[in-house]
């Protein structure tokens, strides 16, 4: 494998980890605005105290996990290729 290809596949997991990471933060913001509407309204406050997550957000949070193994993954496997060759 040529160093070109080990730091097209740094790249892609650079990309991934990026990704991961604007998952992560798009999430906390969804279960803040959720939050947010939620703390407004005096009927939902004990609701959205103890009731249970949304699913949209904690589902962003699992993407971002995957993403994230799977850039970690691209990412070690490329730098072992070019320390290889």
């Amino acid at each position: 494998m040529s160093d070109l290809d080990s730091y097209i596949m740094i790249g892609i997991g650079g990309f991934f980890l990026l990704l991961s990471l604007l998952a992560f933060l798009f999430a906390g913001s969804e279960q803040r605005g959720i939050n947010n509407a939620l703390s407004h309204r005096a009927d939902l406050r004990e609701f959205g105290a103890g009731g249970p997550l949304s699913m949209g957000p904690e589902a962003i949070r699992i993407g971002g996990r995957l993403l994230f193994t799977v850039g970690l993954v691209i990412l070690i496997v490329g730098a072992i290729f070019l320390l290889i060759d």
